[in-house]
């Protein structure tokens, strides 16, 4: 059973939420809020909120600990109560700190953010509580703002503790709401045990607490749900089995369904008010990539009206299932591979055609034959003990044309949001420096010229007017004379003849300096203000330059989005998430759009962040083609701090080849004619049609396991059907079926898709 079952409905699409307030029935902010979560504080004083649960860590995994929070009006303001659940004898109390101490966040503690007007002046306010009663409090982060009325009780228990805050509305700056007013907020944790790290989540499964896009919404009217569901457990036990432990709240049965990568595994009526555990068996016949499994629970009550959900992940095992050492091989004759379990079988398979079989007696590196396979797309598929799992590998022709250089004459332009290079569509893609700017996979591809890297579309120059400085908070600091030095750097960049790009700023929304004579930091009210100015000079002085510029932070992209030609960002969650940076790509991509219009967007993709082997070669690859898929101009992949292993060849074949394989369809994807094609659900994709009737079809597989796709596509292109492993993209031509018998046209719709070209 699939997510299209009768007790969701709709729900995937419009989650009907725990405060009983659809999403999609708010007025929509500025920027397109990343969490959907809501609750409703109540306007009897003596009446608590429906229970907020069901906490997510930062990495969007469900909490190992877990916590609880509900809110209560008070006469001038309101309470937050937090109930954090503990196994006291692992339990590591925190120590008493002086106010504002900033190693209060290395234990165990709460936080609460607070944002009245969200988005629309950015403010919100910072708390944050441990065990001993030590306090922080900041207006976003400048901790010197210490508010007199902000109290907080703390009672330590045998399964928990909890901590009462008050908080009026003076604290936050605020009278007394309207009843339709909606703040933005959100509530977390961060839980530790004796000799471990602490584990930070939030009701919203924000991985950036300051990030008010990510904060949920908190109103002062409306009705309160009469069912609700507490969880507070859902993880593997001993055996393997997923525990799901929860409590019902009001008068009736409910219902709660238990989904594992979409696939329905429980279906549990829930009679009475007891804390109940279930225990499930998870649908793990096949290995996910990463062992991320994707596990949502769906509540309904007594009328089985959807009201609740909540989505984390989990991890089943720390190695692999399947590592291969490559994802193109070239001019080799055998592929390396390790596994987590042996014996077992490798297979290479040819579309729905197994053409080798290899058995693979130990989980030490494996050596198989690629003798005789000729130039293409394969799968290798891995079974053992019960379980199986596929991944992708190319090989590559024969021989591979060293890259042509840049051309001396070649111009590249910008039309709304593309890119152009010699009136050609162009996807620009690169790296950034980093520790190890060769690469060890040759040809490589860069925006700079470095051994073993091509020459691209432009080498990337900097401003010459900001240093990173760390106190007395990390930001940029302007020299005095940056005017001047803005425009003898302009003057020597119109000497240079070679294609040439100039960002004004890397992290352009960091604090603002301006370093005075003497040595001393003035804080300035923002960095736009001098970008604004340096970018009205450089337009003045190089009316056809191309000035770029470099945000981190959706909130901020209002501001700096104006004052560049080409906008790069990065996020947290899209861009560098540890352990899925595709779930929120897309959504990050179209809210940026929305604000820079017509101007290209290069997307960073994290190679190295948060640390050097978090990221697999699939989750790149899928992150272009995702920027490819939802309008951006290039990507940009992280290779900096720590740097990327020269072991790790999988991912440096993935960049060696991605720029041919980009150029091998981009520019017809931008100038064939559109056509709609209905793509499977956990799919994204593009159709379009050559003037000679080719039909090109772009997919990507947006999950961690392996997809059976279908396609409905238009007559004379028959019905197609492959399977994408995890995360793959899928090139596909197809030429019109000749006209034919009816039984040969029947035989047609169950046919492979054509080669890859």
């Amino acid at each position: 059973m699939n997510h299209k079952s009768l007790l969701l409905g709709s729900l995937l699409i419009s989650t009907v939420l725990a405060a009983g307030c659809s999403f999609f029935q708010q007025d929509q902010p500025e920027i397109l809020s990343i969490s959907n979560k809501s609750v409703i504080l109540p306007q009897e004083p003596d009446k608590k909120s429906a229970a907020i649960t069901g906490f997510i860590t930062t990495n969007d995994r469900w909490a190992k600990y877990p916590t609880e929070v509900q809110l209560q009006k008070t006469e001038n303001g309101f309470q937050i109560e937090f109930t954090c659940f503990w196994n006291i004898k692992n339990a590591e109390w925190s120590e008493k700190k002086t106010d504002d101490d900033t190693t209060l966040f290395g234990g165990e503690h709460i936080e609460i953010q607070i944002s009245p007007n969200g988005l629309k002046d950015g403010i919100y306010y910072h708390f944050a509580v441990n065990p001993e009663g030590s306090v922080y409090h900041a207006k976003k982060t400048d901790t010197s703002w210490t508010p007199a009325d902000f109290t907080c009780e703390i009672e330590k228990l045998d399964n928990c503790w909890k901590v009462l805050c008050n908080i009026p509305y003076a604290t936050v700056g605020q009278t007394a709401p309207a009843p339709d007013a909606k703040w933005k907020v959100n509530f977390c944790r961060g839980g530790k045990e004796k000799n471990s790290p602490p584990e930070f989540s939030s009701w919203t499964g924000s991985s950036n607490f300051h990030d008010i896009t990510f904060m949920g919404t908190l109103f002062f009217s409306g009705k309160q749900p009469d069912q609700q569901l507490r969880v507070y457990r859902c993880e593997l036990n001993d055996e393997g089995k997923l525990e799901v432990e929860f409590q019902q709240s009001g008068e009736g049965d409910g219902f709660l369904q238990v989904f594992d990568q979409g696939n329905l595994i429980a279906s549990e009526k829930i009679t009475g008010t007891d804390r109940k555990t279930i225990t499930c068996k998870l649908k793990d016949d096949y290995a996910t990539l990463k062992n991320l499994r994707h596990i949502d629970l769906y509540y309904a009550g007594k009328l089985r009206i959807p009201i609740q959900s909540f989505n984390g992940s989990i991890r089943t095992a720390e190695q692999d299932f399947l590592l291969l050492d490559k994802m193109e091989y070239i001019n080799a004759k055998t592929m390396k591979c390790s596994v987590a379990s042996a014996p077992g079988k490798l297979l290479i398979k040819k579309e729905n055609s197994v053409i080798r079989v290899q058995d693979v007696p130990a989980a030490d590196q494996a050596e198989i034959s690629l003798e005789g396979l000729e130039p293409g797309r394969y799968v290798a598929e891995y079974s053992s003990k019960g379980k199986r799992t596929s991944r992708v590998f190319f090989i590559a022709p024969e021989t591979i044309a060293e890259p042509a250089p840049y051309p001396e004459n070649a111009k590249l332009t910008i039309k709304g949001k593309d890119l152009f290079l010699n009136d050609q569509p162009y996807f620009l893609f690169g790296i950034s420096e980093g520790n190890k700017k060769n690469f060890p996979i040759y040809p490589g591809y860069s925006y700079s010229y470095g051994p073993g890297a091509r020459k691209n579309a432009v080498t990337v120059r900097g401003f010459p007017i900001s240093n990173m400085i760390r106190k007395p908070v990390v930001g940029r600091a302007f020299v005095n004379n940056w005017e001047e030095r803005t425009i003898k750097h302009l003057e020597s960049t119109k000497k240079i003849q070679k294609p040439l790009w100039n960002r004004i700023a890397y992290e352009a929304n960091l604090f603002a300096f301006l370093r005075k004579e003497d040595g001393s930091l003035e804080k300035l009210s923002g960095g736009d203000v001098i970008y604004e100015k340096v970018y009205k000079i450089a337009k003045e002085m190089i009316p056809d330059g191309v000035f770029v510029l470099h945000v981190d932070n959706i909130s901020v992209v209002r501001d700096f989005a104006p004052i560049c030609d080409v906008l790069e960002f990065a996020t947290w969650k899209s861009s560098y998430h540890p352990d899925n940076m595709m779930k929120y790509l897309q959504i990050d991509l179209n809210n940026i759009q929305a604000i820079a219009g017509e101007k290209p967007i290069i997307v960073w993709l994290g190679g190295s962040i948060p640390n050097p082997t978090c990221r697999t070669a699939e989750e790149l690859r899928a992150g272009v083609y995702a920027t490819i898929l939802n309008g951006g101009a290039g990507n940009t992949v992280h290779m900096g701090h720590s740097g990327i292993s020269p072991e790790r060849t999988r991912f440096w074949s993935m960049l060696s080849m991605i720029q041919r394989e980009i150029d091998s369809f981009f520019a017809d994807l931008k100038t064939w004619q559109k056509i709609d094609v209905k793509f499977p659900e956990n799919t994204i994709g593009q159709a379009v049609i050559s003037p000679e009737g080719e039909l090109l079809v772009v997919i990507l597989n947006n999950t961690m396991t392996e997809l059976n796709i279908t396609l409905d596509l238009p007559e004379k292109y028959g019905k197609q059907n492959f399977i994408l492993t995890p995360l793959e993209p899928r090139v596909l031509r197809f030429n019109p079926v000749p006209e034919t018998t009816e039984k040969t046209a029947e035989k047609k719709e169950e046919s492979s898709p054509a080669p890859e070209k």
